[in-house]
């Protein structure tokens, strides 16, 4: 990261800690600046942020408004999101669009996991179901093998 960079950030947080209600102003102020975002409800501190934002870059006449201060900008939101991207955060978009995806493959894991308890149930039943029908089959077939041998048993020689 620039020093510049670096530098805005130090003294973005050393006005910070000057005060918790000044803090939470200024972090406000500053995702509605790097965001593209108007003014601040009361009208206050967004020219003093982009005061420290003019003295860090070493553009002291914010009039002259140039395609290197349209640079330093962008150069600026980029490292500004990687500074927060280092320790894991995401911008709340990014969050809530990947909260809504894992609620929505949730619930389809979820639905997949009835299905595959229902298809499981209804197998289990077939197989019960072929099983009386093969312990079924086998009893036939030993009943009438006794009845072949008994038939045969009659028509052997020697018997009355």
């Amino acid at each position: 990261m620039d020093h510049q960079f670096l530098e805005f950030m130090g003294n973005f947080f050393l006005t910070a800690a000057t005060g918790q209600k000044q803090a939470d102003r200024m972090l406000k102020l500053m995702h509605q600046w790097v965001s593209g975002g108007k003014n601040s409800d009361d009208g206050t501190g967004f020219d003093e942020l982009t005061a420290l934002f003019n003295k860090s870059y070493g553009l002291l006449d914010p009039s002259a408004v140039s395609e290197t201060a349209a640079r330093q900008f962008e150069a600026f939101s980029a490292q500004y999101w990687e500074l927060f991207r280092m320790p894991g955060m995401v911008p709340e978009k990014k969050y809530r669009d990947l909260k809504k995806k894992c609620e929505h493959l949730t619930a389809e894991n979820d639905s997949l996991k009835k299905t595959i308890t229902v298809q499981a149930s209804m197998l289990a039943l077939n197989d019960t179901f072929q099983n009386n029908i093969s312990n079924g089959i086998e009893s036939i077939m030993e009943n009438q093998h006794a009845l072949f041998k008994n038939m045969l048993t009659g028509f052997s020689p020697g018997t009355p």
